[in-house]
């Protein structure tokens, strides 16, 4: 039994058919096609101000959420399939301009999907920061940073990535998934690893360190590698107030002149926010050493 990541919006239901047909009613055209982008307001040929302000009216109707179709006529079998044979869980996007955004989706998934727990529906927007072993998915972002497989289902704003799988309906999917057992497989292929839990270190900005480190071979050329770790540790607290309010000030005084090429330190001379990174650095230190 693996875990499934199941999508709502694109996957379990053709949200993007019936944001067209709301936009047409209002008046303006619609096209998810010739835009190629997963930002709905691009596929309106409008000012964004406008194209926003469309979709929040089409957000703020309940019956727009309630009266999604589902994908197509073999959703609902297929998912129910899935379900009975793995830990299957829909996890999906709260839009933020409707409130109760969250209620009338378990709404649609009780009209539609009535063998579904509604208690395992989770509502996340960085989906790949959970654990799964699966996600079925639409959203280009979510099915890029996933560690598990990543099946995708076909639309234009989505064909920049290289899913694991990609198919345009669910019967599809029921091949991949149910009758050829695609998950079994890809577990036991070679170099195939899921890191569950891991911290995703691709997630860093490493260059932006690089000052930090310059601070760091200072301190050790000045005193001596990993001296830092035998100082009281408040003292750090302090130097990172000094140097944080030291920056803050400088910031605020050349607001509005030209750009300086950095912010220095007095004694060091190397850039201050490396110095206040090497403060927070040593402070996270101790703090999970348990002497703060």
């Amino acid at each position: 039994m693996k875990k499934i990541f199941v999508d709502m919006d694109g996957v379990l239901c053709d949200f993007v058919k019936q944001f067209g047909i709301a936009v047409n009613k209002l008046g303006y055209k619609f096209d998810i096609v010739k835009s190629k982008s997963y930002d709905l307001r691009k596929a309106i040929p409008a000012e964004l101000k406008t194209a926003q302000e469309i979709l929040e009216t089409i957000f703020m109707d309940d019956n727009f959420w309630t009266n999604i179709p589902v994908f197509d006529k073999d959703t609902v079998e297929v998912l129910e399939k899935l379900y009975n044979e793995h830990d299957v869980w829909i996890v999906t996007t709260p839009y933020p301009p409707k409130k109760n955004c969250e209620e009338l989706k378990i709404e649609w998934v009780k009209k539609h999907l009535p063998f579904f727990n509604t208690k395992k529906i989770l509502f996340s927007k960085e989906k790949w920061l959970l654990d799964a072993d699966c996600i079925i998915e639409d959203n280009s972002q979510n099915i890029r940073h996933f560690k598990g497989v990543t099946v995708c289902i076909d639309a234009p704003y989505n064909r920049d990535i290289e899913p694991t799988y990609r198919v345009k309906n669910w019967k599809e999917l029921e091949k991949i998934i149910i009758k050829e057992k695609a998950l079994d497989k890809k577990h036991k292929e070679k170099g195939v690893k899921f890191n569950y839990g891991k911290l995703l270190w691709s997630l860093v900005d490493f260059e932006s360190l690089e000052t930090m480190v310059e601070v760091l071979m200072h301190g050790a050329k000045k005193y001596s590698p990993d001296n830092w770790k035998n100082v009281d540790p408040y003292e750090y607290v302090d130097s990172l107030l000094r140097h944080v309010t030291e920056f803050s000030d400088e910031v605020r005084k050349n607001k509005g002149k030209k750009k300086k090429s950095f912010i220095a330190d007095h004694d060091s001379k190397l850039r201050l926010i490396g110095h206040i990174m090497c403060n927070a650095l040593f402070i996270s230190y101790f703090e999970k050493q348990g002497k703060l």
